[in-house]
């Protein structure tokens, strides 16, 4: 009897199972092996009325006779070899919607926090990003960029390289390749740096030349580390591998889900958004009209960063509550030479919604469609899929809500106010920092014929909290009204 037979005889069986069995099987097939509680857990999200026993019984499954060694998630089963490849085959291309639900179901029940990252639970994470790239490659690939940098610094490059390989295997986009050869390529350095083969650090070079711009911090920090990698083994500057600030933070720092550390992280960033004046010191716009329509802008802010040293998320500036789109095209640069990364307004309604979260989370469930719990699980969730709309919804929510004490919700109100500029800055002990942005800005002109003078019109952004200073530059050939003359 050949291969193709046996497949056609176990499917005309399988096709005689009852549609809710037949459908929990199908979704399960998306499984090398499965626990009781995961079959549970995807019957319960499909809504179908079969147990785990009857899953387990099915003679379509087999026990893992051989578990991996340390498993506590108790006893594994999976779908017959050759009966699941076929089910998986036949549910991608006959039953795609079936196919995308059951690997969301899969990604959600392996989902761990990044913070602290799980050690004990290495391969759940591998399995999320698994899942994840069959429905949502990009989401997978941040996901990887996160939990990668995340393992690299507590030392599992080894479950990173492994993360990796599952997104080169789904993902066809070359950025996806090659972000995942990067970082297949430093796990395999970091696993035996005393043994690194040549032709490792060749290719990781290759890829870093080929590689686009990262597209997020968690993306930008692996390049940095593969950079120095590369320098290291090739130039031997140094005889330790030069993990700098800009790469790993302190050792006694936790990591967010995007590899940037807590310590001066979101919660201290609800507190600088609360108080911009305690962070930012001066702040200086310099307005000049290029055109009779069009004037540039030049933002400084001098900011007070010498109390948190290390690759710190920052509050460089604060623009009105309804301008989360200016984020997107704004172009921060340090002391105006070094380009620094500028959080885009997703990852920014992040930040702030995963400091919210921690501080409304009690450990509770929630009870219902509302209340406390609800919204901290609900920040917590928009920290990873949500943006700045559904923020500024829940914060108003969070305002409004009676089991959430006074004290936050004014807390809240405060966040209320500003868009944050957020920069990822370098910080040394005892020098402040200083960030640089231009932007342009419609302008009016017009002649007063009384006096004859030239009116210049434009729009200023001051915030109320922030010390500012203003300096308006002439155009050629003008003089301002009012010159200060200097006594003889």
């Amino acid at each position: 009897m050949t291969q193709e037979s046996v497949v056609r005889q176990a499917l005309a069986r399988f096709d005689e199972l009852p549609s809710d069995q037949a459908t929990l099987l199908q979704a399960l097939a998306v499984h090398q092996w499965f626990t009781a509680g995961l079959a549970a857990h995807t019957a319960a999200d499909l809504g179908v009325g079969v147990t785990p026993e009857r899953v387990t019984a099915s003679p379509f499954v087999v026990k893992d006779r051989v578990p991996p060694l340390g498993s506590t998630g108790g006893e594994q089963y999976g779908i017959r070899s050759v009966l699941r490849t076929a089910l998986y085959d036949r549910m991608r291309s006959e039953r795609p919607a079936l196919y995308r639900q059951a690997h969301r179901i899969a990604a959600a029940y392996y989902h761990q926090p990044l913070e602290p990252l799980r050690t004990d639970r290495l391969t759940w994470y591998v399995h999320e990003i698994r899942h994840l790239a069959a429905f949502r490659p990009a989401l997978a690939t941040e996901r990887l960029a996160a939990f990668s940098h995340g393992a690299l610094v507590a030392g599992c490059a080894e479950a990173a390289g492994r993360a990796a390989a599952e997104v080169a295997t789904a993902s066809d986009a070359p950025g996806d390749q090659e972000l995942a050869g990067i970082i297949k390529s430093v796990a395999q350095i970091l696993n035996a740096p005393a043994h690194v083969d040549h032709g490792t650090v060749v290719l990781l070079n290759d890829l870093l030349t080929r590689y686009g711009t990262p597209s997020n911090p968690a993306a930008t920090r692996l390049v940095l580390l593969a950079r120095d990698l590369v320098v290291h083994y090739t130039e031997r500057p140094a005889p330790v591998t030069p993990l700098t600030a800009l790469v790993a933070p302190d050792a006694a720092a936790a990591v967010d889900p995007r590899g940037v550390p807590v310590l001066g992280g979101e919660l201290r960033l609800l507190e600088d958004l609360a108080h911009p004046s305690r962070t930012i010191r001066t702040r200086v716009q310099r307005v000049e009209p290029t055109s009779t329509k069009v004037s540039a802008h030049q933002v400084t802010t001098r900011l007070a960063t010498e109390d948190r040293p290390g690759r710190s998320l920052v509050l460089a500036d604060v623009l009105p509550s309804h301008q989360w789109d200016q984020l997107d095209g704004l172009h921060l640069s340090e002391r105006g030479v070094r380009q620094v990364d500028v959080l885009r307004a997703p990852e920014a309604a992040r930040a702030l919604a995963q400091g919210l979260g921690r501080l409304l989370d009690t450990g509770e469930r929630a009870p219902g469609a509302s209340g406390r719990a609800d919204l901290s699980r609900r920040l917590h969730s928009l920290g990873w899929y949500g943006g700045n709309d559904e923020l500024t919804d829940l914060l108003q929510r969070t305002r409004q809500a009676d089991d959430v004490e006074q004290f936050l919700r004014d807390r809240v109100a405060d966040l209320m106010h500003y868009t944050p500029v957020v920069a990822l800055l370098d910080v040394y002990p005892g020098l402040p920092s200083e960030v640089t942005y231009d932007y342009k800005e419609d302008c009016a002109t017009r002649r007063d014929d009384v006096l004859g003078r030239v009116v210049v019109s434009v729009s200023l952004t001051l915030p109320v909290q922030v010390q500012n200073k203003l300096q308006f530059v002439t155009p050629e050939g003008l003089v301002p009204a009012f010159a200060p003359r200097r006594k003889e």
